[in-house]
């Protein structure tokens, strides 16, 4: 760095610099260091929202499906082969698909009469995500 000898009146004399700040190859390296730092830290904000939705829909699904299975029990005979729908205003973006069908095995004989094969896939953010519980009830009419 340079310096400036002010004599002034002869009895001091006092160094000060000519230049004062940062050079441009200081800034350039700041910035790209800067830079660096928000892209890694925007997508790591954008990896938590991800992970936020796949943890909230692996959470509700399985009870939403659930309580599907439930509804469908409960009015089985009035249940057709195939329906869906959604679950509202309560839960936005969440639908459902679900079936009936009838049981035919020969292994367990009459006893497939009174069982139905059921099936309720759960669906977000227009099928994003989907969930499928399957179960075989003994309904008894």
């Amino acid at each position: 760095m340079r310096h400036h000898t002010d004599e002034g009146n002869g009895l001091t004399k006092r160094k000060t610099p000519l230049h004062f700040g940062f050079t441009l190859l200081e800034v350039m390296v700041a910035l790209s260091i800067i830079s660096i730092v928000i892209t890694a830290v925007f997508g790591l904000q954008s990896q938590t929202v991800v992970l936020n939705t796949n943890s909230q829909f692996d959470t509700k699904a399985p009870f939403l499906a659930q309580l599907k299975i439930t509804e469908i029990i409960a009015g089985i005979s009035n249940h057709g082969e195939d329906q869906e729908g959604n679950f509202g205003d309560e839960f936005p973006g969440y639908a459902w698909r679900s079936s009936v069908k009838d049981v035919n095995s020969e292994i367990i004989g009459s006893f497939a009469e009174k069982m139905k094969h059921i099936n309720v896939t759960v669906t977000f953010n227009e099928e994003e995500f989907v969930y499928t519980l399957t179960t075989y009830r003994l309904i008894q009419e």
